[in-house]
Formats: structure tokens, sequence, C-alpha cells
């Protein structure tokens, strides 16, 4: 009996754990990302009017100020970008705004998958532009 109840305990923490992990990176709202498409490298890209709606709707469901242990879903600490200050902080030497962006660039983060052109460009903007407030 308790080989059983262990295993229908393992099966439940790994079900609550892909739920986690799969909502790491939820789709943005369709107009949301139109007005992203429309980033350009004459245009001042923001953390305010550009970057929060690409970090609020694909990173902080794991990387916020407010969660901690397991709600984090393995995202490491203080890697976090649902404020300014948070997503432009060095952590250990390591900028964060830089290491999301190289992940972001690299396709590894978010971990559902690649983030779309428009976002990417808009991030690297960003970067490019020394992350404005």
């Amino acid at each position: 009996m308790d080989a059983l109840m262990n295993n229908a305990l393992r099966s439940l923490i790994f079900l609550l754990s892909a739920c986690c992990i799969l909502a790491c990176g939820e789709k943005l709202d369709q107009p949301k990302l139109e007005a992203l498409a429309t980033c350009t490298s004459t245009q001042s890209i923001t953390y305010t009017n550009h970057i929060k709606t690409i970090l609020d709707g694909r990173c902080i469901s794991c990387h916020s100020t407010s969660l901690s242990g397991t709600d984090r879903v393995g995202a490491t600490a203080a890697y976090d970008y649902d404020t300014f200050a948070a997503a432009t902080a060095s952590v250990g030497g390591e900028d964060v705004a830089q290491r999301a962006n190289t992940r972001a660039q690299e396709g590894t983060m978010p971990p559902t998958g690649s983030l779309p052109a428009a976002e990417l460009n808009c991030l690297q903007l960003w970067i490019d532009q020394g992350t404005q407030e």
C-alpha cells in the first residue's frame, strides 16, 4: 500500500510541476503583440512602454520579487523582472537585463519556447539603447 501511495504522490508532484512550467511564458494578447511589432531603432525603447509588457506576459510567473521557494518553479532567486529596478539590477556581477536578453535570444527562455521575433527585437533594442526606464 505504501508503494502505491508513493507512486500516486510522485505522479501528482510531476503533474503539478508540469503545469507550473507550462504556465511560464504564457501568450500575450494580440493587441499587445501588435504594439511590440512596432519597435524600431528610431524609437526610444523603455521598460515602461515596451519591455514590461513582454516580461509581464512571459517571465514574471516564475521571475517575480513576490515569489520564493517552489513558487519560482526553478527560476534562480534574485533574477526578477517585475519592476524596473529588479530587471536592471546586477546580481553577482551579472546584469539581469542582459542575462534575460541573452537567454531569450538563444531560445532557452522562456522554457515553453522561443519568443516571437518582434519581442526579441524589442528586447535587443532596449539593451542596445541602455535599458531606459
